[in-house]
């Protein structure tokens, strides 16, 4: 049977990653890493003695229907996000060594596909046990409470939930092969589908959270919240949720029309997205054959984390153009170290434009999102925490900005050291410029928060200005913790380098960013001194480490020879 070779392929590959796994140093140390972090962070609060908040007291508490049915929905819709999610990942993706061996043989490509499918099935339906070992004995607890509240009807509803959730994992799975195989064709109006996927994902979610925020921030009560998960447009968005709450509340009900109806609705996207693959299945091999070798290539860059070269490669294929801003960027004539600011500009919004459209806005809505905290109350108590939760989403939010912008941008900064290594700028000069041209997108979005929140919360504008100094500062620090790891471990293409630098960054950054952290903690703490005043030697404390960073990186620089 044509079967078995599928099923031998699958179960050895499944073989030799788990051997991989407990045979490479690296990715030894990364799974026992991860199962540290789970006994001490998950299992062993969990496991502490004394009362839990959770499952103390009663055994079970009757709820409303309408409350049961908001908590079920809730989680469905959880599910259906990150379901909803991995659709902008094209499904169908072969490697080359599936091209020269597995292509030529007699098999059809449509069992290759269901194949493939129903391995992708079983991944998905573990989504919850992931959710509830995070959770630790707590959740477990919590979800036999749940539907211990719906007394007779417990075992029934839990029964017809199980069923809703494998419903849903297979239409999630059919409907993104069948959006997969559409949007990766070697094409231009195959791009321009992704785009609007990309797009309609995009604002589906976007419009979500923005209602939620609307309805909740004048009325933060459970009766909003059942009432925002009953709104025709969460309905819409969350459609699998919906068709799964049906399902679950039908059971409860022993309403059979309504689990009908649930059923029906994953029947039907089922269906779309298996008669959409195999309208697409005749160009399978085709268009994975086109583009199997440039996905390797391109796996090769992102495991570099070689962002540039990626988007050149996508320049290359046609896929990008030139934005009107890198244009006006292209018409400067800037002169000295300056240049240098300019040239990263010009980098960032050609090939890091998710710098600005997604991790962008994301640094303001975690570092605005505090500024609403009890907005109808002045005390100072409600203000001070503010103001600190302020301080720690931008300090956050600067950490995973600044990082990603530095990785990338010193990755492509070591392949054209032959280039700048003969400007008339001494070795920390340019080190220095570097690090500091890193932090714009930061610098940029950080100086748009602080009057948003100045607008939004006069009464914050010294925790909001104390937040931008310090968010500054401790964005020259990364970056330049970034570039000196990088430069003393420069081999993008060694597994165990890139780990073990990564690892640095890390540690670099928490030795590096304790003292000015620490000042600034100290004196919000134990002074009444404006939290601007405060931020001044913290801000002072990271700039003066970045400059001896600097210059500890401008030798290295100095001596770094990209052939050896």
């Amino acid at each position: 049977m044509a079967i078995k070779p599928l099923i031998f392929l699958t179960t050895r590959s499944l073989k030799n990653g788990i051997v991989r796994a407990v045979t490479s140093g690296k990715r030894l140390f990364t799974l026992l890493f991860a199962l540290a972090y789970y006994a001490f962070l998950v299992l062993r609060p969990t496991g502490m003695r004394g009362r839990d908040p959770i499952t103390s007291g009663a055994t079970s508490v009757a709820m409303a229907p309408d409350v049961i049915q908001c908590v079920i929905f809730s989680f469905f819709a959880l599910l259906t996000f990150l379901l909803m999610v991995s659709i902008l990942t094209p499904r169908g993706g072969f490697r080359q060594a599936d091209i020269d061996v597995l292509f030529p043989t007699p098999v059809s490509p449509r069992l290759v596909m269901f194949m493939r499918m129903f391995r992708e099935y079983l991944v998905t339906l573990v989504t919850p046990l992931f959710l509830a070992l995070f959770g630790g004995r707590s959740s477990h607890m919590a979800l036999q409470r749940f539907f211990a509240g719906m007394k007779g009807n417990a075992q029934v509803v839990e029964r017809v939930s199980a069923v809703a959730w494998l419903l849903m994992a297979f239409a999630w799975v059919c409907l993104g092969y069948g959006i997969g195989f559409y949007i990766n064709r070697s094409d231009l109006r195959a791009d321009r589908n992704k785009k609007v996927i990309d797009i309609t994902v995009f604002i589906a979610v976007l419009s979500t959270i923005a209602y939620f925020a609307f309805r909740l921030k004048s009325d933060l009560s459970v009766a909003t919240l059942v009432s925002c998960t009953e709104a025709p447009l969460i309905r819409s968005v969350f459609f699998s949720a919906s068709a799964a709450t049906w399902m679950a509340v039908g059971a409860m009900k022993q309403d059979w029309l309504l689990v009908s109806s649930g059923i029906a609705v994953f029947a039907g996207v089922s269906i779309l997205g298996l008669r959409m693959a195999l309208s697409q299945l005749p160009y399978m091999y085709d268009q994975a054959s086109v583009k199997g070798f440039g996905a390797g290539e391109l796996r090769v860059m992102r495991r570099n984390n070689d962002l540039y070269g990626m988007t050149a490669q996508q320049a290359r294929d046609g896929k990008l153009k030139i934005g009107r801003f890198s244009r006006w960027i292209s018409s400067f004539r800037l002169t000295g170290a300056s240049a240098l600011i300019w040239k990263e500009i010009l980098l960032q919004t050609r090939g890091a434009r998710f710098l600005y459209y997604f991790y962008g806005p994301l640094q303001l809505f975690m570092t605005i999102s505090p500024a609403f905290m009890g907005r109808d109350f002045e005390s100072l108590n409600i203000l001070r925490t503010a103001g600190i939760m302020i301080i720690v989403m931008q300090a956050m939010s600067v950490l995973m900005l600044t990082m990603n912008s530095a990785i990338s941008g010193f990755t492509e900064l070591l392949k054209r050291v032959d280039f700048q290594k003969p400007l008339p700028f001494r070795p920390s000069s340019t080190v220095f410029w570097e690090i500091a041209s890193k932090c714009i997108p930061n610098i940029f979005f950080s100086l748009i928060a602080l009057p948003i929140i100045v607008l939004i919360r006069p009464t914050l504008w010294g925790f909001a200005l104390g937040s931008t100094i310090f968010a500054i500062g401790l964005s020259l620090l990364v970056s330049g913790t970034v570039f000196l790891v990088t430069i003393a471990f420069p081999d993008a293409g060694d597994a165990s380098q890139r780990g073990f630098r990564g690892i640095l960054i890390m540690l670099g950054m928490v030795i590096l960013a304790s003292p000015g952290a620490s000042v600034f903690a100290v004196l919000l703490a134990l002074t009444k001194v404006n939290p601007a005043i405060a931020a001044l030697p913290a801000f002072a404390l990271c700039v003066g480490v970045t400059l001896v960073v600097s210059l500890v990186a401008g030798r290295l620089y100095d001596s770094y020879n990209p052939s050896e």
